[in-house]
């Protein structure tokens, strides 16, 4: 697993990209990821994610570059091929459920199918995105 505030592995056999947040995180640290994730060799546009935000204790940052980011996940000429991405926040941190949801709504337009769960729905989250669910455990 990649070593950064947001870890992330990338199953090829699966098409899937697995990230982790451990601790508090910024927006910045968002585009990082999704920077690093796109220039892995093993990724391909249109694998689906799952990111696990239960140990997410907080996500801080400048709402213009959450937006900017928005911008570039709804834009139709960066995002061809459509995804699906399962989301999957503490049931108890109230906070870290509604900035997620927050960015969920803002790629609504997005080729990329974002969908929040609750971490006491992970399983659904994992039929979602077509994963069991040992491979997120």
């Amino acid at each position: 697993m990649s070593k950064s505030k947001i870890s992330y592995q990338i199953f090829k056999s699966e098409q899937l990209v697995f990230g982790r947040v451990n601790g508090s995180i910024n927006f910045d640290d968002m585009v990082a990821h999704i920077d690093s994730v796109a220039r892995n060799p093993d990724f391909s546009e249109g694998m689906n994610s799952f990111y696990d935000l239960s140990d997410c204790t907080n996500i801080t940052g400048d709402v213009r570059e959450l937006t900017q980011l928005a911008h570039v996940l709804n834009d139709s000429e960066f995002i061809q091929n459509p995804s699906k991405t399962a989301v999957v926040v503490p049931d108890d941190n109230r906070k870290i459920c509604k900035l997620a949801q927050g960015l969920v709504l803002m790629v609504s337009k997005s080729k990329i199918d974002h969908r929040l769960f609750k971490l006491s729905e992970v399983e659904s989250a994992c039929a979602f995105v077509g994963i069991s669910e040992d491979l997120v455990i």
